[in-house]
């Protein structure tokens, strides 16, 4: 689901968009190797970035979001990757 309904206060706004990413994460790396997830930061009211790693490097998947009368959809995500 790349959109959900939720109330107008930045608290829900960003629990759906970390349900959004969660739903992308399980559909789009079915059984994913290396550590899960690390991490999930907000870097803007409307974008976060999340952290996989793996082995060798961090696998980084940027998610933005438009937020339009009560509602959250996903706009973009990006990959990159950040190596040790």
């Amino acid at each position: 689901m790349s959109e959900q309904r939720c109330a107008n206060d930045q608290l829900a706004r960003s629990t759906c968009m970390i349900r959004i990413i969660l739903d992308d994460l399980h559909a789009s790396f079915p059984g994913i190797d290396g550590g899960g997830i690390s991490q999930i930061k907000a870097v803007t009211s409307t974008s976060y970035v999340v952290s996989l790693p793996r082995e060798e490097r961090v696998q980084l998947l940027t998610y933005e979001f438009d937020v339009r009368d009560g509602a959250v959809k996903l706009k973009q995500r990006s990959e990159s990757t950040e190596r040790f």
